[in-house]
């Protein structure tokens, strides 16, 4: 079980989460809440609303090339996570001699 936070439209405290493979993660409440942290593919699955605000900040994301995760319950998704990745120092010449050796 976790413990979330409490937010509108989840008014119970107990979780059981799942990982739904390769989308993200589904929870559960005792009160039979639920919501989902993951992907696009999962919001669709789970046909959770991406509203135009939030649906600008993934699609500027996406031209951007970050990584994002979404937070949906009740129909609707709630918040995008944006991650900012750098490659370590190295990583571009290891990745050019892995090119160049056909691997």
């Amino acid at each position: 079980m976790l413990e979330l936070f409490t937010a509108e439209g989840l008014t119970a405290r107990s979780w059981t989460v799942r990982q739904v493979a390769g989308q993200g993660l589904q929870g559960e409440s005792t009160a039979g809440d639920r919501c989902w942290l993951g992907n696009q593919v999962l919001m669709a699955a789970q046909r959770q609303h991406l509203g135009p605000r939030l649906a600008e900040v993934v699609a500027e994301t996406l031209r951007d090339g970050l990584s994002f995760t979404l937070l949906a319950w009740s129909g609707e998704v709630h918040a995008v996570w944006v991650f900012g990745e750098e490659l370590r120092p190295g990583v571009r010449e290891m990745l050019d001699w892995c090119a160049a050796q056909r691997l």
